[in-house]
């Protein structure tokens, strides 16, 4: 009976024990909270020692101060200098359609724990929000890589020391938008105003590659042997003279007739001839060079028609067997070139020989007519007829729809000769014309 009524004893002094126990915890929670609470009053308004802005320390500030610093240098440019290949550019970010939301910035320095005790020790890191305007940033974009933008330099075959040469390629440069877009909200986002915005290489269209196929036939062409004689001389053009002959195409070169025909006329004024077969040399010359052949060709003069005897101050001859013109400033020839005569198969439109004079001088003339190869309505840029008869006027006109090989080349005896007029290169029509003067004597001969 003793120990029973001991054990009972024992039950009831453990019992106010578990009674304190939870008071202090009560009490504790009651100081913790007490204490969450004076934090939670005192950082109302302002932020926490520990919170960084764009991960600089920015401490504990009154809420009403954080306006002005989102907009501080050390948080956000005032200006932004970039550079895109060897172009610097400086604009601000507003320019750029940038700006900081400030509403936004200050939210998310204010967001912190729950539990305001744990925000006194612990880091809060934000980064200053931002409003994009993609309108103005695009727009601002395709300006930047407009000026920026650097064209690829294509490969070309060019022509120094009067030799072929290849003139290298060049890569371009263009802005990368989406990338350079990136930077730049990068660049006001960290608050790092001087950056290289983001460019990649444009590759040109002709590469040196692609030309060296085309140097090589040039190169080619102009070493082929080309011997031209007259009275039992010889002349060779070395490949420095015959690449001369070339004019600039595209990327690549040409032969041009007009040089061809120069060097060859003057080839025989050296030997004090008119050459009579030049347009059919100049072809044979392009065809040779074409085909990289060898070619042997003979110039051959002219009927003997010289302007030595001429005692008038303009006079033009024309000769239809040598197909060719002369003018004359008194015994001296100013200009001659091959011609197109007139159909000697009918009377109608074989050119006539005697001697007449230009009565009128026109430009941008239209010619209409008919005759016993047919009709005709063709525009002509220069016109001075000399002649006019009961089968229609005679003149000189340029024919612009005629191969230039065709003058001095076709036979006054075939259908493809002209309808009775002279007809001239363009350049010869054009020099004739500012040469001649209304009155000017007309000689046409045999």
């Amino acid at each position: 009976m003793k120990k029973r009524s001991r054990a009972k004893v024992s039950v009831r002094k453990r019992m106010p024990s578990l009674k304190k126990l939870s008071l202090i915890l009560i009490a504790v929670m009651a100081v913790f909270i007490m204490i969450n609470l004076d934090v939670l009053t005192v950082y109302a308004a302002k932020t926490y020692p520990n919170t960084r802005l764009n991960s600089q320390s920015v401490g504990s500030l009154p809420i009403s101060k954080l306006n002005n610093l989102i907009s501080s240098p050390e948080f956000f440019p005032a200006k932004l200098t970039m550079t895109a290949g060897v172009k610097s550019y400086t604009m601000s970010p507003s320019a750029l359609g940038v700006s900081e939301n400030k509403q936004s910035t200050i939210g998310l320095l204010k967001k912190h724990s729950w539990l305001p005790i744990i925000n006194l020790f612990s880091t809060h890191n934000a980064v200053v929000v931002l409003n994009i305007n993609k309108t103005i940033l695009n727009s601002q974009m395709a300006s930047l890589a407009s000026s920026s933008n650097v064209a690829p330099v294509g490969a070309k075959i060019s022509i120094v020391n009067n030799q072929f040469m290849l003139t290298s390629a060049n890569n371009g440069m263009a802005l990368n938008i989406k990338a350079a877009a990136e930077a730049i909200i990068a660049g006001v986002r960290n608050n790092k105003p001087n950056f290289k915005l983001p460019t990649e290489p444009v590759a040109p269209n002709i590469t040196n590659a692609s030309l060296v196929s085309e140097l090589n036939s040039l190169t080619s062409q102009t070493k082929t042997a080309i011997t031209l004689s007259y009275n039992g001389q010889t002349t060779t053009p070395s490949p420095n003279t015959i690449t001369n002959w070339y004019v600039a195409s595209a990327n690549s070169y040409t032969l041009s007739y007009a040089k061809i025909y120069s060097y060859l006329k003057n080839l025989g004024i050296a030997n004090g001839i008119s050459v009579s077969n030049l347009p059919a040399l100049v072809s044979s010359i392009e065809s040779a060079l074409a085909k990289e052949t060898p070619l042997k060709a003979s110039l051959l003069a002219a009927a003997n028609v010289s302007c030595s005897t001429n005692s008038l101050s303009q006079l033009i001859i024309v000769s239809i067997s040598s197909r060719h013109l002369w003018a004359c400033n008194g015994s001296t020839t100013a200009y001659d070139s091959a011609v197109v005569t007139g159909d000697l198969q009918h009377l109608d439109t074989l050119t006539p020989i005697g001697t007449y004079h230009i009565y009128a001088k026109e430009t941008n003339k239209t010619l209409t007519g008919s005759d016993e190869n047919g009709t005709w309505n063709d525009f002509v840029n220069y016109w001075m007829p000399f002649l006019y008869n009961r089968y229609g006027a005679y003149g000189f006109h340029d024919a612009t729809w005629r191969d230039p090989s065709a003058f001095g080349n076709i036979d006054p005896n075939s259908a493809n000769a002209s309808n009775g007029c002279v007809e001239l290169p363009l350049a010869t029509a054009q020099w004739l014309y500012n040469w001649a003067s209304v009155g000017t004597t007309v000689n046409i001969v045999n």
